[in-house]
């Protein structure tokens, strides 16, 4: 389980990070600033913490939803915008007591549905692990569609090759250097085997790009 913290304190907000890891929580801490560039769908929950307010708050609850509609945020404050999944939980300086009540949050069961991903001819269908392309259907193993939901979700854009092995791989993890590249293999296998109009493209040294 993964909890992405935004802040504007990282001092204080390290030691909740610590104390979440204790009760077995991985955590990343960013800033509102980044909140537009992080790879929100590989998170359970979006934590924003009591040094964000004004603008900076609005700002990344936007940019959060912009990124994923259903995504459950913890909040420390009612925001101006209309918001739904939102669990709403008093401010303390306590890092430990905060970390539980979030993990015990985190523990509850999704309500909401995940919904399909499109992109084009392409939907992914997160609840069944499958990608579909036209009337072609494909079973996902974990990574496939881990890398390819992040593909869907910024088409166009190309994802280098650390950004993926960042996100999807422990550091601790020995991978094999062509680890990535056969993942790609199997998922071109899947999506564009049989297809005129290829959707995964590489761009040399860089990375991978989802784009027609």
């Amino acid at each position: 389980m993964k909890i992405l913290i935004i802040t504007l304190d990282k001092v204080k907000t390290k030691t909740l990070k610590q104390e979440m890891l204790q009760l077995g929580i991985k955590t990343r801490i960013i800033t509102p600033q980044e909140t537009d560039e992080a790879w929100i769908t590989q998170y359970r929950m979006v934590y924003i913490h009591a040094s964000i307010s004004g603008e900076n708050y609005e700002h990344s609850i936007r940019a959060v939803r912009h990124l994923s509609w259903d995504i459950p945020f913890i909040l420390h404050s009612i925001p101006t915008q209309e918001i739904h999944n939102a669990f709403l939980i008093p401010a303390t300086s306590n890092a430990f007591t905060l970390a539980q009540t979030i993990r015990d949050i985190a523990k509850r069961p999704r309500e909401n549905k995940i919904t399909k991903i499109k992109y084009k001819d392409l939907t992914l269908d997160p609840d069944r692990r499958t990608i579909r392309r036209e009337s072609k259907e494909e079973k996902l193993r974990n990574k496939e569609f881990n890398i390819i939901e992040i593909l869907m979700m910024n088409p166009g854009r190309t994802v280098t090759k650390t950004e993926l092995t960042e996100i999807l791989w422990d550091r601790n993890t020995t991978m094999l250097s062509n680890t990535l590249q056969v993942h790609m293999s199997s998922l071109r296998r899947k999506i564009d085997k049989g297809f005129h109009k290829k959707l995964i493209h590489t761009v040399p040294c860089v990375g991978y790009r989802l784009e027609e």
